[in-house]
């Protein structure tokens, strides 16, 4: 028998057929990028999310996430899929992980693997940091770190990398 505090865990299938549906996509013409909407005669999406959520003591917790999405579509103006290739299939697979400090602080990481299966666009892995520390029940502060480990190679969209690591810091505000 298991203790529904400690373990949940889900898994969510959908699937949606639509006609006429309305993207808008990015368009790179040399230096210039615009979005420009493009009617979708039929498109075709289908997925699962998968998570498991693992919470043993009250200090500490870990969860795992997996996603899988598959996308067809055709463009009614030329005949040409949408999407990368025509089909494309959307893989992401994320663990995250916490501890509570004494004090009222929260220490975090993620790590997250990305792979959309094109020929156009690399699989790739990612990895952040957080620390919380809650002042009162209507504030609390945080320090963040993403892409720990500076990947400076990684695309979401071809021929424009993303950003090496960054750092943040915030604070949260209850009314």
């Amino acid at each position: 028998k298991k203790d529904d505090k400690t373990l949940k865990e889900s898994v969510v299938w959908f699937y949606r057929d639509v006609t006429n549906q309305i993207i808008w996509p990015m368009v790179i013409d040399g230096n210039t990028t615009t979005w420009s909407p493009v009617n979708i005669d039929k498109a075709k999406i289908m997925g699962v999310e998968i998570k498991v959520d693992f919470e043993p003591v009250s200090f500490w917790g870990i969860s795992a996430q997996y996603n899988l999405l598959y996308t067809e579509g055709r463009n009614p103006d030329t005949g040409d899929a949408y999407t990368l290739g025509g089909k494309t299939t959307d893989m992401t697979l994320r663990i995250k992980t916490f501890l509570k400090l004494p004090f009222k602080t929260t220490l975090g990481f993620n790590a997250e693997y990305f792979d959309v299966k094109t020929k156009e666009l690399k699989p790739f892995f990612l990895a952040s940091g957080r620390v919380s520390q809650e002042l009162n029940k209507n504030l609390s502060i945080h320090i963040q770190v993403e892409n720990i480990f500076d990947n400076q190679e990684y695309m979401v969209v071809k021929g424009y990398p993303m950003p090496g690591r960054m750092f943040s810091a915030g604070a949260k505000v209850v009314f």
